[in-house]
């Protein structure tokens, strides 16, 4: 969670939190966590792709960026409570 709010703030930072998301998807699939493991790929698969597509086009990143960080954060975040 400290590494998300720590790189929030910048879109320069995405690739700090998506080796961030890497390393949890594995702990995850490790602890057999399917749930978790099911949310942190839709993460990767919708979120982390949607901003990279919004980034590589015109315009900007950031909403997408946003989005992929507060989706990262929230499944964290309920896995903590779970």
């Amino acid at each position: 969670m400290q590494t998300i709010r720590d790189n929030r703030s910048s879109e320069s930072n995405f690739s700090v939190l998506q080796q961030e998301l890497d390393k949890t998807l594995t702990l995850a699939e490790q602890s057999g966590d399917s749930s978790l493991l099911a949310d942190l790929q839709e993460i990767k698969e919708k979120y982390a792709s949607e901003y990279q597509t919004a980034r590589s086009g015109e315009g900007t990143g950031w909403p997408a960026y946003e989005k992929f960080v507060t989706q990262f954060e929230r499944v964290l975040m309920s896995a903590r409570k779970g």
